[in-house]
């Protein structure tokens, strides 16, 4: 599991007891809220499997297994075996060239090869292998030296696909698994919103697992504050209320003596008489009065 990864899933886990711990704030859940929290705990089951499977099928232990038996195939059976080869050939009529030893380097393949061929090299001369030293049953621990090789060839392949198929599903999961968090933190400010006398000890802990937007905790933030709490629509009708009552009642401080742009029209009382108002142009700031 990669650093993201991991730190993805201890998210998720703080979120699963945030839910888990049933705040009176959800009491009664807001619409979507049972679906999503559905489709968030069935992702994290997933992540938490896959987790698993890549630890107990984990191909660098595997790696690990397969090249201690490589090890001892070549240094603890064919390295003797070459040995005492090399010591017949001087002395026994007709005997071959016998057992070589691929590089250590070699793959596991070449590797198997030469042992299985140093097992039909052997075999006719095999009383005379044991004449030198090598025990009566030398032939039996190559072969089990062999399987032991392919055994191990074979649980490393198989761990390799483990682990593919493991990281394909946590990476679809995790991604699953942070849209319905999305989706949830939507719905959970909202309930808290509605629901101050509850709701203020439970975003409080929500918060502390998903941080809001730093945009919506900016300082001086107040507008978007404001739309978040639902405050903003009566301090905008407010202020239109005041702005409304200084134009009728006929105030010249309200709406005359401000400096406006050249050419924009401004509402002055006509005179004493009470009349409609006059449209006048705004001299220009700066500019002689005529």
């Amino acid at each position: 599991m990669l650093v993201k990864q991991r730190m993805a899933l201890d998210t998720f886990t703080q979120v699963n007891s945030f839910i888990d711990s049933s705040p009176a704030v959800l009491a009664n859940p807001p619409e979507g809220y049972a679906d999503q929290v559905q489709i968030f705990k069935t992702s994290l089951a997933v992540i938490q499997q896959a987790t698993t499977d890549q630890a107990t099928g984990s191909a660098s232990q595997t790696a690990a297994q397969r090249q201690a038996a490589r090890q001892a195939l070549r240094i603890g059976q064919l390295h003797p075996l070459r040995k005492i080869a090399r010591v017949l050939e001087r002395s026994v009529a007709g005997m071959p060239h016998l057992v070589s030893i691929p590089r250590k380097t070699a793959s596991t393949q070449n590797l198997l090869a030469a042992a299985r061929s140093a097992v039909q090299d052997v075999t006719p001369f095999q009383a005379q292998f044991v004449g030198k030293g090598m025990p009566s049953n030398f032939l039996d621990h190559l072969n089990q030296a062999i399987q032991t090789v392919q055994d191990a060839d074979s649980s490393n392949a198989a761990a390799k696909q483990v682990t593919k198929s493991a990281q394909g599903q946590l990476t679809t999961a995790i991604n699953e698994a942070k849209d319905s968090v999305t989706c949830l933190d939507v719905i959970i400010r909202r309930a808290c919103a509605a629901d101050p006398a509850n709701g203020t000890k439970a975003l409080g802990a929500w918060n502390a697992i998903v941080p809001p937007p730093a945009k919506l905790t900016a300082p001086g933030n107040s507008l978007v504050t404001s739309a978040v709490n639902g405050t903003a629509a009566s301090a905008v009708a407010g202020t239109a209320a005041a702005v409304g009552t200084s134009a009728a009642s006929g105030s010249p401080s309200a709406v005359t003596g401000t400096s406006t742009a050249a050419g924009q029209a401004a509402v002055a009382p006509s005179g004493s008489g009470g009349g409609s108002p006059a449209v006048t142009a705004a001299a220009p700031s700066g500019g002689a009065s005529a």
